[in-house]
């Protein structure tokens, strides 16, 4: 007798909507917890009291506005077939606007808008369903019309 385990093949992939990734989501969910349970011990802080200097976002603001550049670019390139890229000069301004905002909240989302992650994951599955809804509007516009005997000449 076998002892081998018969493994089920694998899944088929199942298409992913555009901006559908949660994986970031779950993450600032997961970190917006565990800061909140931190936010009730954090409130005992003094004037006077010295505060941990604030950690450096520069990386990641630089990954965070390159990602964001790259996928405004993929979607407007697939609504419109036209190519777009931002230049080096662009992507450095977004990170350095960017880093402060998130050095200020410690690289995590907002107390104020922690309330609302599920709105927020709703509305990026949303978004993503029309705009590839837009896209199948457009190929099948970009299609010709279906011929028809009368406007062939037909017998």
């Amino acid at each position: 007798m076998s002892t081998e385990s018969q493994t089920p093949p694998p899944a088929a992939p199942t298409p992913t909507l555009p901006f559908s990734n949660t994986d970031a989501l779950d993450l600032l969910e997961r970190e917006a917890a565990g800061m909140l349970a931190a936010d009730g011990d954090a409130s005992s802080s003094q004037p006077g009291t010295a505060q941990p200097a604030a950690p450096d976002f520069d990386n990641e603001a630089q990954m965070l506005v390159s990602f964001g550049l790259d996928m405004i670019a993929l979607a407007v390139g697939q609504g419109t077939r036209v190519q777009i890229s931002y230049d080096t000069k662009t992507k450095a301004d977004g990170a350095k606007a960017l880093a402060p905002v998130l050095a200020k909240h410690n690289g995590a989302m907002p107390a104020w808008l922690r309330p609302y992650q599920q709105e927020f994951r709703f509305g990026m599955w949303f978004a993503g369903v029309a705009f590839q809804t837009y896209l199948q509007v457009q190929a099948a516009k970009a299609q010709p019309p279906p011929s028809t005997p009368a406007a062939d000449g037909g017998a």
